[in-house]
């Protein structure tokens, strides 16, 4: 809460976030997780206000989640080797986040590595990538962005070749310039937008396993409130 007051211009700034790796051999049901979350600006209330941003580099990669085959209790475990990036995050519908001119935001999401998993039924086994330009739910206004390059590809997720009764094995992809979830979002000239989705690598080793290995890359979506682009728009999306 409160208020921040950024002056001068942010400048070559890098934000990484890797995720390790992580083996379950419990025989209890363990939720095991090698997930990954990178943000450049990011504000959860109050009133954030910047000038220039020069250039913003923002990266997550998600590591290795290994689920254990022995659980003999329980069921219904999470085997999550995601990752999420974002650039500009304002995430509280109080929040005010006024940002100046942005020269260059890049923003790569990179799934990583979720296998096996319990004898039980019932197990997630994420490996998907979310990557966000600007994620706003509250006020946010900018100035022109002049690049802006957004990348998100999923991971590698597999079942266990024991028994995965109902399991979900995901990998996909998701990027988005900007995501307007209820907000009130207002843009100057919006140019040199590159968005690129790739899917990764789902497998199923058993039946009644869902499958999912999806690419999504949106220049603007807008599930509520109100986008204003005042100024020029080119935008280049890509999903394979």
């Amino acid at each position: 809460t409160g208020k921040v007051l950024i002056y001068g211009t942010l400048s070559n700034v890098s934000v990484t976030a890797q995720a390790g790796t992580v083996d379950n051999s419990s025989t209890e049901t363990v939720n095991t997780q090698a997930s990954a979350k990178a943000y450049g600006i990011s504000s959860y209330s109050g009133t954030l206000t910047t000038n220039k941003i020069g250039n913003l580099q923002v990266k997550a990669t998600g590591g290795t989640a290994k689920g254990g085959k022995d659980e003999k209790l329980g069921a219904n475990q999470i085997v999550h080797a995601e990752a999420e990036a974002y650039g500009l995050r304002n995430d509280n519908s109080n929040g005010t986040m006024t940002i100046s001119d942005v020269e260059k935001l890049t923003v790569t999401a990179t799934g990583g590595s979720s296998q096996g998993g319990s004898t039980l039924s019932g197990v997630r086994n994420w490996a998907y990538a979310y990557a966000y330009g600007i994620y706003n739910n509250g006020t946010m206004k900018t100035g022109n962005i002049n690049s802006l390059q957004i990348t998100a590809t999923g991971g590698k997720s597999e079942s266990s070749d024991v028994v995965d009764t109902f399991a979900d094995v995901h990998s996909y992809a998701n990027a988005y310039g900007i995501y307007n979830g209820k907000g009130n979002l207002t843009v100057g000239d919006l140019q040199g937008v590159v968005i690129s989705a790739q899917g990764g690598t789902s497998i199923a080793k058993k039946s009644n396993v869902t499958v999912v290995a999806t690419a999504r890359a949106s220049g603007i979506a807008s599930y509520g409130g109100t986008v204003n682009v005042t100024g020029n728009v080119k935008i280049i999306t890509s999903a394979t």
